[in-house]
């Protein structure tokens, strides 16, 4: 006998799910529990995302600041070069500047000599018109005391015309050479500023645009600070989800395991309980075996006790609804025994009702296959398993109350070709 409640023990922990007690009153803890841990999934996945992103940022801006300083370093060269370039055209504007000065002394001579020049002829020119008359030049010639005095005297005067003629050569070639340095030294210096502007303006677009990419290279720099922090932060971030998701995790497996412990115990007391009604419905099962009334149909009554529910419709003890009764209703305590022999067909626990339930299977007997139900067996007092082979009379199990019911009973149907028919008939009730 205690084989048979080991085996009814161990059947029923293989068919019970620990999950199904305790459940609906620790759902709402366990989804909650749930839903955060989803809702630090989803934050930890965005996170992630915006690390990547920021990453993904703070490369491009490294790429960038390379560039620009490559940039900036190609300027400086050419801002070196330029200011060589620039301190060579000032050395040259200078040397210019000198030589022009040199000019400015040349033209102060010559100008100086062509005043005086323009004096000389301005004196001889007012002699002229004041004594060179057609009677003074008379007066030269009649005064003269011989022909030598004449001719010395016309030598005098054509001397002097030449030397005035000669003056004025050289005082228009100095003028024409004038002209020239004066011109020569004013374009060498319209040349040479022209030459220092420019080099001065390239100079200054290549400081604007070395200023303009130095203006860059620290936004991208402030940029890259930021982005860096951002991405710190959100690291940081990830740490504290990471944290929580743990924490929630560990929340998780305690209450899991508490629900689990409080199943197990009250999975335990239940069965404790049954244990005791087993042995207590045992010791009286000699006292109180069902007697045999085979009545010429073969069956026998399964169990002792009176009929509580007979076969066909009644109001249900559930609902109060108008059902139909498949089988009987046998009510009391005690052991419960094959009606008829047979080959078990089913025996475990049944969702639809019937609690623990064992069939059995008659075979064909007139062209009529025949079956018997016994339902709401008590837990761990099957003693047959499928296949197994029982005899009329041998015990199958013990009254119960799983399953949909209302008190310890036996519910006992009889099906031909697998649709239920009254079993009072069968077994002489």
């Amino acid at each position: 006998m205690k084989k048979r409640i080991t085996l009814g023990v161990i059947t029923t922990l293989l068919a019970f799910n620990p999950m199904a007690l305790g459940s609906v009153v620790q759902a709402e803890s366990v989804d909650e529990i749930n839903k955060k841990a989803k809702e630090i999934d989803e934050k930890n996945n965005e996170v992630t995302n915006k690390i990547t992103e920021s990453t993904n940022s703070l490369e491009n801006l490294t790429t960038e600041k390379k560039a620009l300083e490559t940039d900036v370093t190609n300027l400086q060269k050419q801002i070196d070069e330029i200011i060589i370039k620039l301190q060579k055209q000032e050395e040259t504007l200078l040397k210019t500047e000198e030589k022009i000065e040199v000019l400015k002394k040349e033209i102060k001579i010559l100008e100086e000599r062509i005043e005086k020049r323009t004096d000389k002829l301005d004196n001889q020119a007012r002699y002229v018109q004041t004594n060179g008359d057609a009677a003074n030049l008379a007066s030269v010639v009649l005064t003269a005391e011989s022909f030598s005095d004449l001719i010395g005297r016309v030598s005098a005067v054509t001397t002097l015309v030449s030397a005035n003629k000669a003056i004025v050569s050289e005082q228009e070639r100095d003028q024409q050479e004038l002209e020239v340095l004066e011109e020569n030294a004013q374009s060498e210096k319209v040349i040479a500023t022209a030459m220092k502007n420019e080099i001065e303006s390239s100079k200054n677009n290549l400081f604007a645009q070395k200023s303009e990419i130095d203006d860059k290279i620290v936004q991208i720099a402030t940029k890259y600070q930021l982005t860096e922090n951002e991405k710190t932060d959100l690291i940081n971030e990830k740490v504290v989800l990471a944290s929580q998701a743990s924490q929630l995790s560990n929340k998780l497996q305690a209450e899991e395991a508490r629900i689990i412990a409080e199943q197990q115990a009250k999975i335990a007391a239940d069965l404790q309980a049954e244990a005791m009604n087993l042995a207590a419905q045992q010791q009286t099962n000699t006292q109180s075996t069902p007697t045999p009334n085979v009545n010429g149909t073969g069956f026998i009554v399964p169990a002792n006790g009176p009929v509580t529910s007979p076969f066909g419709y009644r109001s249900d003890p559930f609902t109060g609804a108008t059902t139909f009764h498949k089988g009987i209703d046998i009510a009391g305590g005690g052991a419960i025994v094959a009606s008829k022999a047979g080959v078990v067909e089913y025996s475990n626990y049944n969702n639809g009702g019937y609690g623990y339930l064992v069939i059995i299977d008659h075979g064909v007997i007139n062209g009529i296959n025949y079956k018997t139900y016994y339902a709401h067996m008590a837990a761990g007092s099957l003693t047959k398993v499928p296949g197994q082979t029982v005899n009329q009379g041998e015990q199958i199990g013990v009254m119960g109350t799983t399953g949909s019911s209302t008190g310890i009973h036996l519910h006992f149907e009889i099906r031909e070709n697998n649709n239920p028919v009254n079993p009072g008939p069968f077994i002489g009730l």
